[in-house]
């Protein structure tokens, strides 16, 4: 469903964030398509890719801790 919304906006390249991404599945479906990929979660699952990055985000913040225009989807 997420590539089939990608590709109808023609989004690829960049960085994707995955907000709440649990064990980082998406990872291995969008990762030709993007440069970076950081998976944003509570916890960081065993599993969780090593080739991928990863965002500590504690659900009661405002904001997630990644800089002002350093993603593109």
């Amino acid at each position: 469903m997420v590539c089939g919304a990608m590709d109808r906006r023609q989004t690829s390249r960049g960085c994707l964030v995955d907000v709440g991404c649990g064990a980082g599945n998406l990872h291995r479906h969008i990762r030709s398509r993007f440069f970076q990929y950081i998976g944003v979660d509570a916890v960081r699952y065993e599993d969780f890719s090593e080739q991928a990055d990863f965002c500590r985000f504690e659900l009661d913040s405002e904001r997630i801790p990644l800089p002002d225009a350093s993603v593109d989807a």
